[in-house]
This record gives structure tokens, C-alpha cells and sequence, in this order.
């Protein structure tokens, strides 16, 4: 997520950097909308600054974060490598209130083998 005329940095725990757009964020996500829009009564003293991004940092991985961003941006569906991966991403989705991503993660993971591969960690996650 390297979009050149975005308005808004993403920066991960670990560094990584996404340029997005607010509106579309702010429209997945009304934890991000709330965020801007606090952020938005302090504007900058000098109309010339408007050219500048603004950053959140967020405390997710960048990993993490990508793959969120797949489920809001039009964009291929990730697969997951493991079902740690999955579930700290629908943990995020959870977080910033992100529902289409919530179901959507919630149901690859109920149709997919993770009850093969963790049969613990699928319980835990059903009982959630």
C-alpha cells in the first residue's frame, strides 16, 4: 500500500509504512473515523502544509496491518499462513471495529483446516 497521493501513513509496530486514503479507511472503520476526525480540529496553522501526510502509529505488525488492508482495499483476499497469523489479524479487525473483515475472517477460518492444524487454538476461537 504505496499509493502516491494518499493522505494518511499507517506505521506499524515494526516500522512498515502503508500510504493510504482517510476516507476510505474512516469508511471501513469508525475507530478510524473517530480518529481523524479528532485529529481534524487541530488543523495546521498554514494552509501550505496540506501536502503533508498525516502518520498513525498503529501497534500491530506490519504484517498484520498488510493483510488488514487487503480485507478494506479492493484488493486479492490474503491466505493465511497459520492460524496465529489469522487470528491476530481478525483480532485487529476486532479492534478498529472493521466488520465486513471480522465476518470474513471469522468464516475462512471456521471453512478451512484450522481445526486440523490447531485443534486447541480453534476451540478458543469458537468460544471467543
Amino acid at each position: 500500500f504505496d499509493y502516491p497521493d494518499a493522505n494518511l501513513i499507517i506505521r506499524s509496530s515494526d516500522s512498515a509504512e502503508f500510504r493510504v486514503f482517510k476516507y476510505i479507511l474512516g469508511n471501513a472503520s469508525p475507530i478510524f473515523s473517530d480518529m481523524f476526525l479528532i485529529g481534524d480540529q487541530h488543523p495546521p496553522a498554514s494552509s501550505f502544509t496540506s501536502d503533508v501526510t498525516n502518520i498513525v502509529d498503529v501497534t500491530e505488525t506490519g504484517r498484520v496491518m498488510d493483510t488488514l488492508l487487503r480485507y478494506i482495499y479492493p484488493t486479492p483476499r490474503p491466505d493465511f499462513c497459520s492460524l496465529s497469523e489469522a487470528l491476530d489479524v481478525l483480532e485487529a479487525a476486532i479492534k478498529y471495529d472493521i466488520d465486513p473483515a471480522v465476518s470474513a475472517i471469522s468464516n475462512e477460518l471456521i471453512i478451512t483446516e484450522v481445526i486440523d492444524e490447531d485443534p486447541l487454538m480453534a476451540y478458543l476461537f469458537a468460544s471467543k
